[in-house]
C-alpha cells in the first residue's frame, strides 16, 4: 500500500501539526470527560517509512479521544490524494466541512501503539 501513498505529502502535513491547534475536527466527544477542551500542543509529528510500514509518530501535551486515529486516517486520505492539502489545512484550522467525513476515516485501533509517557 505504501507505493500508492504520497508519503512526502503525508510528511509535509504531519509537520504542520506541530504547535498549538484546536483539534475539534479530529476528536470524538468523550463521555467520561464532557466539555473537554480540544486545544492540544503538538511538540513533534512526522511520518517515517520502515520497510513495508508507514509510521505516524506524534508527541503532544496530551491527546483527546480518537484524535490520533483520526489524524492517521486523514493523513492516509491525503496520501492517497483523496483530499487536498487545502482540505487538511481547513480541518487543522478547525473548520468543519460535511464533505470531509473525518469520523468515517478513523484508523483502526489495532495499529496504535503508545511508546512512552513523560511527566514533568
Amino acid at each position: 500500500m505504501k507505493e500508492e501513498l504520497d508519503v512526502a505529502l503525508m510528511a509535509q502535513a504531519a509537520r504542520m501539526l506541530v504547535g498549538r491547534h484546536n483539534f475539534v475536527c479530529f476528536h470524538a466527544p468523550d463521555p467520561a470527560k464532557p466539555g473537554q477542551s480540544t486545544v492540544v500542543v503538538v511538540e513533534n509529528a512526522g511520518i517515517e517509512v520502515d520497510g513495508d510500514m508507514i509510521l505516524f509518530r506524534i508527541e503532544a501535551s496530551h491527546f483527546i479521544w480518537r484524535m490520533v486515529r483520526r489524524l492517521a486516517g486523514v493523513l492516509a486520505k491525503l496520501g492517497l490524494r483523496e483530499i487536498t492539502m487545502a482540505d487538511f489545512q481547513q480541518l487543522l484550522d478547525g473548520r468543519a466541512d460535511p464533505r470531509l467525513d473525518v469520523a468515517a476515516w478513523t484508523a483502526p485501533a489495532s495499529g496504535l501503539v503508545l511508546e512512552k509517557v513523560r511527566y514533568n
